[in-house]
């Protein structure tokens, strides 16, 4: 069964300092027919996410609509890397869920760091496909490459 939230339910579940209680997202607007946001991880690393909200501010019926996030480099949701987008389906305990990969997104945008050789920031961001490091983040720039995960981390899956 599909959830269907309100904007101010899917607001309450994006985080919020652990502190203050101060919002740690920002709200896009509209984009592309359907509220945005992000989280700024890094100057440059944000997390960006589309929320299947349309402009009546509820979650749409369509079962095939779920919420995504990805890291970006701008508020444009340019990706940072190639199929870097996770999806949140919008059944009971999406909450939950969103606030894994929220945090999976976090940790691993925290990680970023310049090119030790032509200094962009972020480097390049992939995903192992294949093999025994499946799954595994990884940088590559400038033939400098470096894992971002361990093979024992959870791996960060679609929900």
């Amino acid at each position: 069964m599909i959830d269907i939230f309100t904007k101010q339910r899917f607001e309450a579940a994006l985080p919020v300092h652990n502190v203050t209680g101060a919002v740690l997202w920002k709200h896009l607007g509209m984009i592309q027919g359907e509220h945005c946001y992000s989280i700024e991880v890094l100057p440059g690393v944000l997390i960006h996410i589309r929320s299947s909200m349309g402009a009546n501010g509820r979650a749409r019926n369509s079962g095939e609509d779920s919420i995504r996030c990805w890291l970006a480099a701008d508020e444009t949701g340019t990706p940072l890397g190639s199929k870097m987008s996770r999806w949140v389906t919008r059944v009971p305990g999406w909450e939950e869920r969103l606030t894994a990969q929220l945090r999976t997104f976090w940790t691993i945008g925290r990680k970023l760091k310049p090119c030790p050789v032509c200094g962009k920031t972020p480097r390049a961001l992939l995903v192992k496909k294949e093999g025994p490091n499946k799954g595994r983040w990884f940088t590559d720039c400038c033939s400098r490459f470096q894992w971002l995960t361990n093979p024992k981390e959870e791996k960060p899956d679609a929900a």
